[in-house]
């Protein structure tokens, strides 16, 4: 396949939460009914919170990076930016799970300023690219692990964050 092909999707109810500091799976009332988010704390949180989301690489991955698209909505009126870091973990046959060096690749910042100063206004991110290196140079069949956290120290924005969806495609 070719540049820009859906890898994966990754929607709220797909987190399998880390041990500490995750982000809560919420619901905002919309008028046509729940929308399910993962609620990432704002300037009250003492550590970034994260989610994790575990996939296959797929049998038509070419062996290239990858783009991150995430949407997102903000819980208040601040219109400061959001920041998020994004990063990647490739599990191969035969990978020892308790070894050290099993590992999220380094993070990739993916920043945005919410369009609007109300809440739950859906925003999406410019992509963000993570090299095939940096994903663990995985291979077709490879299972990976994907590894989002806001990143609330390094943002102006002080609401929460709440996820809806990561969109990622062949770079």
């Amino acid at each position: 396949m070719a540049s820009g092909d859906t890898l994966f999707k990754f929607f709220p109810q797909g987190n399998q939460p880390p041990g500490s500091n995750f982000a809560t799976l919420d619901t905002f009332a919309a008028i046509t009914g729940l929308r399910w988010v993962l609620d990432f704390i704002g300037s009250g949180g003492a550590a970034d919170e994260s989610a994790i989301f575990e996939d296959f690489w797929p049998s038509y991955y070419s062996g290239g990076g990858i783009n991150v698209v995430i949407d997102y909505s903000t819980s208040g009126t601040s219109v400061g930016a959001v920041q998020w870091e994004v990063s990647v973990e490739v599990i191969q046959d035969q990978d020892d799970q308790d070894a050290a060096g099993q590992d999220f690749g380094t993070a990739t910042d993916i920043t945005d300023t919410p369009s609007t100063a109300t809440a739950n206004i859906l925003d999406r991110t410019a992509a963000g690219n993570i090299t095939h290196a940096n994903c663990g140079s995985p291979a077709v069949g490879d299972r990976m692990r994907f590894k989002i956290a806001r990143d609330h120290d390094h943002a102006t924005n002080t609401d929460d964050a709440q996820l809806h969806g990561v969109y990622i495609t062949e770079a």
